[in-house]
């Protein structure tokens, strides 16, 4: 049988939930992944991102669709000149190497995996729409933008399509990031100040994002655009921490604090960053245009869903 997908990043939080779709689907993919990952007897192909140039191109021949999923997330570590080299070379050197590798075998599509990130914000009192400046503030970001304008840059007189999703919040079992900390916080039994905490963030399901990279594979859809991509999902705090907690059977244990002190006592402790995300709204317009209106996201927009299905 013909690969139809190639994807890289394959065991990660999204690339795991995009093959067990393909696998329901009866669509056959290679897995691009570390050389220490690769099983020796599977359909794996090393592809590693501070080394993306050893990638054999024989393993994306008869691909239509390259999905990248592949990225150096965020790393505490400061703003030095080795660490910005690693994102750069992890997030924009490797992604580069991997649409020019494209190109050369006659892939028919490229999905890059982006992020939010690049408008640089935590919080944001009007809603975000995907034709607004890019900021971005860490090198996560940046290295996530240039990434970006690569792609369409390069691609702009080739025959092989892309499309780029910037991803907010994303949501599922075992998530990592945010959500993932917020979810583990929310399981312990102790009393929160997140009580009328009145805010709204835009978050998708990982299960959401898998079925929509599908539907753009199979419809052939969104073709050469860059969008914002969520489902719909809005969530304060107080909702997340509540519903997680109830589909555990723990009691809600929420207090209130006004947001003004919140705030003092956040900023006291340089966590004003923590306030934002906690406390503030970071709302994005929902995908528009033809293409959209065929799909319509499968899986609850709950927080606590993927606590009851794990």
């Amino acid at each position: 049988m013909n690969r139809q997908v190639a994807i890289s990043g394959a065991t990660g939080f999204i690339g795991s939930h995009i093959c067990s779709l393909l696998d329901e689907k009866e669509i056959s993919f290679v897995r691009l992944l570390r050389s220490s990952q690769c099983d020796a007897f599977g359909d794996d192909c090393p592809f590693d991102l501070d080394q993306p140039h050893s990638l054999d191109e024989r393993a994306l021949q008869g691909i239509d669709t390259v999905i990248h999923c592949a990225a150096l997330v965020h790393r505490k570590s400061g703003a030095t000149t080795a660490v910005e080299n690693k994102y750069a070379a992890c997030n924009f050197e490797a992604t580069k190497v991997l649409v020019e590798k494209s190109v050369a075998s006659n892939v028919g599509h490229f999905i890059f995996i982006s992020s939010v990130a690049v408008y640089g914000l935590n919080s944001s009192q009007r809603v975000i729409k995907n034709g607004d400046a890019e900021q971005p503030n860490t090198l996560y970001a940046q290295s996530k933008l240039d990434a970006e304008r690569y792609i369409e840059n390069f691609l702009k007189d080739k025959k092989m399509t892309y499309t780029i999703l910037r991803l907010p919040l994303v949501y599922g079992p075992n998530a990592p990031g945010n959500f993932g900390l917020i979810a583990r916080i929310a399981m312990k039994s102790i009393p929160l100040p997140f009580l009328n905490a009145g805010n709204k963030r835009s978050m998708v399901s990982v299960e959401n994002v898998a079925d929509f990279i599908y539907y753009i594979h199979s419809h052939r859809a969104f073709r050469n655009r860059t969008l914002i991509f969520w489902d719909g999902s809005e969530f304060s705090t107080e909702e997340i921490v509540s519903s997680i907690r109830r589909a555990m059977k723990k009691p809600r244990l929420l207090f209130f604090v006004p947001k003004p002190l919140m705030k003092l006592l956040l900023r006291a402790l340089n966590r004003e960053k923590i306030y934002q995300q906690l406390y503030e709204n970071l709302v994005f317009e929902e995908v528009s245009g033809a293409d959209a209106l065929d799909w319509q996201p499968p899986h609850p927009r709950n927080a606590a869903y993927f606590l009851e299905h794990d």
